[in-house]
């Protein structure tokens, strides 16, 4: 991390909050997800020193997902996980991640654009998460994964990919009324595209929407794990499963245990095994996993040929 603080960053009035975003499996696979890390920037510094600390301890310069098939990447998961539940207790960091399905009635069209169909996903999680969820005074500024998918340092590009209506306010052209709603709408300062070894809460979202994402996509994989564990502990293998698991499919379905134990432990609504899946039934505490449905027939994901779709479907917890 620079020595440079995030909060100087960003010119004229310093952020009063900040949301770490990354994504998984944008365009590829049936679930695909977006995930955010948000906390007051008060506490940055603090929780950025500590995290920081962990990953060390853990011998790793950074933790990616996709790398979470050995028992070192494990084992920092695991401390990870270990490390943020009190800060989501005391609800000092939240995090929140939307999942969706692109095999049901919204994303199973032909010529899906999902550049647009992943702009509009993170739309809906800033409606929810900075909008709903934190102060209504809260200035942000949001750091994303500078290999996302979404053009971020382009705005234009991004509110044009998430097809924002200007309702009431002028045309779809006029980029500039479409920088005022979404600094108005959301009180967003700065979106920052950033490094993530360089940002440990980005790591924080990659580790929580790749969770989210394998739990819907290798349920199944999971349960066959978690029966022939032989119900002691998450860490106990008893035989083969009839599934064949990989080394990476034995190591996450562990810290996929560990994490659902915690949380029920901890009761924060957190729901894996009702839903096939990792879901929030109920929006009840900091640690939020949410499901998109589509709420009416015409919410259909944008193709390549749409100009301004509606976009109607919400983000729902239960």
């Amino acid at each position: 991390m620079s020595s440079q603080t995030v909060a100087s960053l960003c010119s004229g009035k310093n952020p009063t909050h900040l949301a770490f975003s990354d994504e998984s499996h944008q365009n590829k696979g049936r679930y695909r997800g977006v995930g955010t890390v948000s906390l007051a920037t008060a506490n940055h510094e603090a929780f950025d020193k500590e995290l920081a600390v962990v990953l060390r301890d853990c011998g790793l310069r950074e933790f990616k997902w996709t790398d979470l098939s050995s028992a070192q990447h494990r084992f920092a998961a695991l401390k990870i996980v270990d490390w943020v539940f009190p800060k989501l207790l005391e609800r000092s960091v939240r995090i929140d991640v939307l999942t969706w399905d692109t095999h049901d009635s919204r994303h199973k069209i032909e010529g899906r654009d999902d550049i647009a169909n992943l702009a509009r996903m993170y739309y809906h999680l800033f409606k929810n998460v900075l909008r709903e969820r934190w102060p209504n005074e809260s200035l942000w500024a949001i750091y994303p994964d500078e290999n996302s998918a979404i053009n971020w340092s382009d705005m234009d590009s991004f509110l044009s990919y998430a097809g924002m209506t200007v309702e009431a306010q002028g045309t779809l052209s006029e980029t500039s009324k479409w920088k005022r709603r979404i600094t108005t709408e959301f009180s967003i300062h700065r979106i920052l595209p950033c490094r993530s070894h360089e940002h440990v809460f980005v790591q924080l979202a990659d580790l929580s929407v790749g969770l989210a994402v394998y739990s819907r996509t290798h349920y199944l994989r999971y349960e066959q794990w978690r029966d022939n564990s032989g119900g002691q502990t998450c860490f106990d293998f008893k035989r083969e499963s009839e599934i064949q698991l990989s080394r990476s499919d034995r190591e996450r379905c562990q810290v996929l245990c560990d994490l659902d134990r915690r949380c029920k432990d901890a009761k924060l609504g957190v729901s894996l095994k009702s839903f096939k899946g990792l879901r929030s039934p109920k929006a009840i505490s900091a640690l939020n996993f949410w499901w998109y449905e589509p709420q009416v027939e015409k919410d259909k994901a944008p193709t390549t040929k749409t100009v301004s779709p509606s976009g109607n479907g919400t983000a729902k917890s239960a």
